[in-house]
């Protein structure tokens, strides 16, 4: 569990218990609703951003672009965090990246259907299924992609945990060996009160 290590230093208790209760929280938010205002609109500012700027690239890559660019800030974020061993910070970008992985997959999941609203000219994941010859398989990449999804979230929480266990074991150590050298100093300090009594100046 070296590599753990390195993410960063454990999480104290109050940290970590913080850090589940706000998943818990957010995931349930998350499970209820299909789009969450806080979250999903900064995810879709991304996404128009990435059509922007992927769209010199081709038609392909100009639709692929939107769900590249969402997914872009997300990482760049984890990956700054964890070059600075904010092992916290990184977590939660980490989960906002598979929020929005999520975010994808109802869109991918809406292919055929086409239900939900659409800002632009058209469903991007309608023409690349259907390019690709996909399109009947709509819910069923959808699904993966949830399942991808709520993976990752749990998957970042138990890197969080045992992380934060690593760190509750070394404070233990700690806290022994300075128990250990308490015992030894205050067993010195006593010989050292006897022998001065035993041949006093």
């Amino acid at each position: 569990m070296r590599w753990i290590e390195r993410l960063g230093p454990a999480p104290s208790r109050h940290a970590f218990i913080g850090f589940t209760v706000g998943v818990i929280l957010t995931a349930a938010i998350v499970k209820s609703f299909t789009f969450v205002p806080i979250i999903d609109n900064v995810n879709f500012v991304f996404h128009e951003a990435g059509h922007q700027i992927f769209g010199f690239f081709g038609t392909t890559i100009l639709l692929l672009g939107g769900g590249i660019g969402q997914m872009i800030f997300p990482v760049a974020t984890t990956v700054h965090f964890l070059r600075r061993r904010q092992l916290l910070s990184a977590a939660c970008c980490t989960l906002w990246g598979f929020e929005s992985l999520r975010n994808t997959a109802i869109y991918v999941g809406d292919a055929r259907a086409q239900v939900l609203p659409i800002i632009g000219t058209g469903h991007d994941w309608h023409q690349l299924l259907r390019r690709w010859g996909l399109l009947e398989s709509d819910t069923h990449i959808a699904g993966f992609l949830t399942f991808t999804s709520w993976s990752g979230w749990i998957a970042v929480w138990l890197i969080v945990y045992l992380r934060y266990r690593q760190g509750a074991e070394e404070r233990e150590i700690n806290a022994e060996k300075e128990r250990r050298a308490a015992i030894i100093q205050r067993a010195r300090e006593s010989e050292r009160i006897r022998q001065s009594k035993r041949h006093p100046d």
